[in-house]
């Protein structure tokens, strides 16, 4: 008897850890790094649950220049890491991030595929969009907000503010790109999906 109300009290203990909100400022993730004798194209994978960078297979999404990536489906390139979790994502278009309180339908989560991004890396269709085409310079798009599942079944939103160094209000050609800023809130408690 006396186990029993351990393990339920464990349970329940663990299934009332509070929703965490993080701000990530100025997360460096080039499209490749120059070393003295050759370029390097690596993901900076990072774990939502850690609030850091992470160089184990436990991340939840992962940067690399423009390019997100989530830990599960299937590698799209032989640079990416390998998914080892089972995570997904899609994003709610249209809905300002304080407004988005829950994961609306887990039916509309996405997996990265051998020829396709869950988070389509182009102009107007994930994440970022471009003003104007001949300074090349990327914007977040607003009210757009991934909607996250991580690599071991938890969920989150997240809202990237900018892709520039200090995340200035507007970029220009001297802004140092490749520079994520952005904000989540993580529900550390499996089976939950509010977002609040």
């Amino acid at each position: 008897m006396l186990i029993i109300v351990i393990i339920s009290f464990s349970c329940n203990k663990e299934d009332n850890l509070s929703v965490v909100w993080v701000s990530e400022y100025n997360l460096f993730a080039p499209d490749s790094i120059r070393s003295e004798k050759k370029t390097i194209k690596k993901y900076i994978k990072y774990s939502l649950s850690e609030e850091d960078t992470v160089s184990n297979d436990k991340w939840d999404i992962a940067f690399k220049g423009s390019k997100i990536i989530i830990n599960g489906g299937f590698k799209t390139s032989g640079d990416e890491p390998e998914r080892t979790g089972i995570g997904g994502v899609y994003i709610m278009k249209g809905k300002s991030f304080s407004r988005i309180k829950k994961v609306e339908d887990e039916n509309l989560f996405k997996q990265d595929k051998e020829n396709s991004l869950a988070i389509e890396n182009e102009n107007g269709k994930g994440w970022w969009y471009l003003k104007d085409l001949l300074s090349n310079i990327l914007y977040p798009i607003d009210n757009n907000v991934l909607i996250i599942k991580t690599h071991n079944g938890r969920y989150a939103k997240m809202k990237i503010d900018s892709y520039y160094k200090d995340s200035p209000e507007e970029p220009s050609f001297r802004s140092q790109a490749s520079y994520y800023s952005f904000v989540y809130w993580y529900q550390p408690n499996q089976g939950i999906k509010s977002l609040e």
